[in-house]
């Protein structure tokens, strides 16, 4: 055949194809009437698997596989956009990895909706104002988004679908001729693509934002500047791929949710997702601990902090313990989470950080106190304004109190928790970063804040004791990180000899754990000061 007698066959089958495609559809409008009338839901996942399986089949090519699911996902999605008037709300903003899972699901044909919070995805679904929500659950890399989990407890909606999508990083960028001088992305993106960095841009700064979106609209307004984002995002903002897929695994993906509000009917190959907790016997464990600073319930234990070498106290990390009048005592593990859930946290933190100062001031003068604080005390305006009246009430040098923060103070809002951070440091005080390595681990604010010391985890410590080889490099390199940025390191979870006498000799300057002592009452940690501490533990 010639070029003509090519063009006109394709005039000719595009001609039927424009009519069988409204045919099809058509026919679709028709199965919707019958469904509304049926009060059934309109969105069937199992009917489009056993489409896609049965186009598999009858695909003999040349056009790809994915390629023939692309063409049907839209012409699908068309005809949902028709049946009904659909609105699905996603975790924004726009042109993110959620966004990007909702349009592999449902195609561009129907109304997306971002929202700013997990929560308010669950919220516009639960109150109608969309049919349903799409909301990250896992990543293989980074693991389960609990608060989605957390959600589902309380909340009535059902998962109707899954979305397994391979996360592809990319470098963007608007200009190939300037050097990068700034990266942006969020911080699981950094996260995931640590190696990468440190091959490629190991000088540049490290902006974290609030999503990879976010990251690309400033890389689009700052030319000497790029960021780790997805191709959805680079196209919405006319930026430049220079690399692709630079993600530490290959295999990292993400799986999402589809939320509704019904579930469609069995087809004996569904998955079951449980979400178990444990029976609360405190129904009123919310008024009851509100009450417990006002019925003086709350009291506060101290466990020793020796230095690696000389095993000589160096500091007391301050623990609140409640023993309730009605429930006898009630373990952190069970109150803490309430407190955090019901910003109770905030006036309990204030005393703990009152009270750990001014006992304190009855030990020598060489040994610090380190407190807790949660990100939700660290978002309040007055934190610095907190801190400085327990020092004043106490009299307590500034330099004798280390502030102890985990790596979640990085999922919220990361510059307000820096600012917060600062003020405190600018007083004089100390900031250690516990549980290090157990989040992602944000190198980029590890490096602006200047922690004055990193705890290494206990299941590190622990790992590294049972010959661990990943255990004894994360180790290794924490300690030679924090020796680089003139930082202290705490071996957490110290429970034997063995272990005390690993992590002194991989570098570690301090050791916390039960070989050295247990969280104790205040009259005991002042003992110590009259024993010697090898006495104490032969």
């Amino acid at each position: 055949m010639s070029l003509e007698e090519h063009r006109k066959a394709i005039d000719a089958l595009d001609k039927k194809l424009v009519r069988l495609l409204n045919e099809r559809t058509g026919h679709a409008l028709a199965i919707g009437a019958i469904k509304l009338e049926a009060d059934e839901e309109i969105y069937a996942p199992h009917r489009e698997r056993l489409i896609f399986q049965r186009l598999a089949k009858l695909n003999d090519g040349p056009i790809p596989e994915e390629s023939m699911r692309a063409i049907y996902r839209e012409i699908m999605s068309c005809s949902l956009s028709l049946e009904k008037s659909l609105t699905v709300a996603y975790l924004g903003p726009e042109a993110t990895y959620t966004h990007q899972a909702a349009i592999r699901r449902f195609g561009s044909s129907l109304r997306y909706t971002p929202q700013k919070t997990i929560k308010d995805v669950f919220d516009e679904v639960q109150k109608d104002r969309a049919d349903y929500g799409v909301v990250p659950i896992e990543n293989s890399t980074e693991g389960v988004v609990t608060h989605t989990l957390d959600l589902f407890v309380d909340s009535p909606l059902k998962i109707v679908a899954q979305i397994v999508i391979p996360i592809q990083h990319c470098l963007v960028r608007s200009n190939r001729r300037t050097k990068v001088r700034r990266l942006y992305s969020h911080p699981q993106a950094l996260a995931q693509c640590r190696v990468w960095m440190q091959q490629n841009l190991p000088s540049v700064e490290v902006i974290e934002a609030s999503s990879t979106t976010r990251a690309a609209e400033k890389a689009a307004e700052d030319k000497a500047s790029a960021a780790i984002a997805g191709s959805l995002a680079a196209e919405r903002y006319n930026l430049q791929i220079i690399d692709q897929n630079i993600q530490d695994n290959a295999a990292n993906a993400t799986r999402f949710f589809v939320l509704g509000r019904k579930c469609g009917p069995s087809t004996k190959n569904d998955r079951t997702s449980l979400v178990i907790g444990i029976e609360d016997n405190m129904p009123d464990a919310i008024e009851a601990l509100r009450k417990a600073l006002e019925k003086d319930e709350l009291l506060l234990n101290f466990q020793p902090v020796v230095d690696a070498n000389s095993e000589r106290v160096v500091s007391f990390e301050a623990l609140v313990r409640w023993q309730s009048e009605d429930h006898g005592f009630v373990s952190p593990g069970k109150f803490i989470p309430v407190a955090e859930d019901t910003r109770l946290i905030v006036p309990i933190g204030t005393w703990v950080m009152q009270q750990a100062c001014r006992e304190a001031m009855a030990w020598p003068r060489g040994v610090k106190v380190n407190v807790n604080v949660s990100p939700e005390q660290l978002m309040e305006p007055d934190f610095a304004d907190t801190v400085v009246d327990a020092l004043t009430r106490s009299g307590l040098d500034p330099q004798r109190l280390e502030i102890e923060v985990t790596e979640s103070i990085f999922l919220g809002d990361a510059e307000i928790a820096r600012q917060a951070l600062s003020k405190v440091m600018a007083l004089g005080c100390q900031v250690a970063l516990d549980d290090f390595g157990t989040g992602y681990s944000s190198l980029g604010y590890l490096r602006k804040l200047q922690f004055s010391t990193i705890k290494v985890d206990r299941s590190f410590v622990q790992g590294a004791a049972q010959g661990s080889s990943e255990s004894l490099a994360i180790v290794r390199a924490v300690v030679a990180m924090a020796k680089s940025l003139e930082m202290k390191t705490t071996a957490e979870g110290v429970e034997t000899e063995d272990e005390a006498r690993l992590v002194c000799r991989m570098g570690c300057d301090r050791i916390q754990g039960f070989y050295f002592g247990r969280p104790m009452s205040s009259d005991d940690a002042r003992s110590l000061f009259q024993t010697d501490y090898r006495e104490l533990r032969a």
